[in-house]
């Protein structure tokens, strides 16, 4: 019953929020 096009939508901003947050962690840590 899952639908296949409002799943896409979703992880994409999921994976979006992740790659800034491991961005920011990333940039912290260098920075330091």
């Amino acid at each position: 019953m899952n639908d296949p096009q409002k799943r896409p939508l979703l992880s994409s901003k999921y994976i979006i929020f992740l790659g800034i947050l491991a961005a920011s962690i990333l940039y912290v840590v260098l920075t330091r």
